[in-house]
């Protein structure tokens, strides 16, 4: 065992390749930067701290078993085929097949505008990875193992920076409010509550009517909102989602739905792994980015 200090670490020069590092502190270790290195990119990573087990770029905290996880991943290192292919694809297949835990996940990354984004296929140098990981799944290089989550995108700039707000079905128009309205039954009149109140009595404004029972001398219509603008009244606002990126009023319909999923390492992958060679599968043209999501259940974003 090796004991290195941070910028030790992090400078792939100045140091061997290891069968796994063990990192006690990732807030002063540059995870991404260790990652990114060549001799790293498989390698494992666990963390020795309570509070960091779920860090993108590592492995989770030290097994107990870590004898027998080395003797695994280094087997299987010595069985991959792809191990001096360079590409992008075959270095994020190799990760995956290093340890059984690994799989590609997303993260929240509010910087992004579709909020999400893959750390490992980041640091590991692929490009475009949204399109990658549809493809990869369409050849069943990958296999999709749990939705993270599903997010509702602007139908201009496809950002899923967006504020709902509540607006009048009538003319659309953001000043609403709630009121208490009340029903006169004498004379039919309908009014914001406060308007019939008289030193504690309900008194119609309208007829001067008392209202002492409700059911029998008035009632409270369903519609309990009011448009300070157009004056009508109404019970289900309309909601519509205004884009933070690019300030489009999108109706919750037009909206696309982006579903973000973590991803394993499938039979076709395996087999490039094992052989060098996958088997060949037709699939289907990439879906476009307005579309929900393709053949393979896998959505865009």
């Amino acid at each position: 065992m090796t004991t290195l200090d941070a910028c030790d670490l992090n400078d792939p020069v100045s140091r061997q390749a290891f069968d796994a590092i063990v990192v006690d502190d990732p807030r002063v270790t540059d995870l991404a930067l260790l990652r990114s290195a060549p001799d790293d990119q498989t390698t494992p990573i666990f963390l020795n701290s309570q509070d960091t087990k779920d860090h993108p770029l590592a492995d989770g905290g030290l097994p107990d078993d870590l004898a027998t996880v080395l003797t695994k991943a280094r087997a299987r290192q010595d069985k991959n085929a792809l191990l001096q292919d360079q590409s992008s694809e075959a270095v994020v297949l190799s990760w995956l097949w290093h340890l059984d835990t690994r799989m590609i996940a997303p993260v929240i990354d509010l910087s992004r505008p579709e909020i999400y984004r893959y750390p490992v296929l980041d640091m590991l140098g692929g490009e475009a990875a949204n399109t990658w990981l549809v493809r990869a799944c369409q050849r069943e290089l990958t296999i999709p193992i749990s939705v993270i989550d599903r997010t509702r995108n602007c139908a201009t700039c496809a950002s899923a920076h967006l504020n709902y707000v509540d607006r009048c079905p009538y003319c659309d128009a953001l000043d609403i409010k709630r009121e208490q309205a009340i029903h006169c039954f004498t004379c039919g009149f309908v009014g914001e509550q406060g308007v019939f109140r008289r030193a504690e009595r309900l008194i119609c404004p309208k007829c001067d009517t008392a209202l002492k029972h409700i059911g029998t001398d008035y009632d409270r219509p369903i519609e309990r909102m009011r448009c300070c603008g157009c004056g009508e009244r109404f019970n289900d606002p309309r909601i519509k989602a205004t884009c933070l990126e690019c300030g489009t009023i999108n109706a919750q319909a037009d909206l696309q739905t982006h579903t973000f999923r973590s991803y394993g390492l499938g039979p076709a992958g395996e087999a490039l792994l094992k052989g060098g060679a996958a088997p060949k599968i037709k699939y289907a043209p990439l879906a476009k980015p307005s579309d929900q999501s393709n053949s393979c259940g896998h959505s865009v974003g």
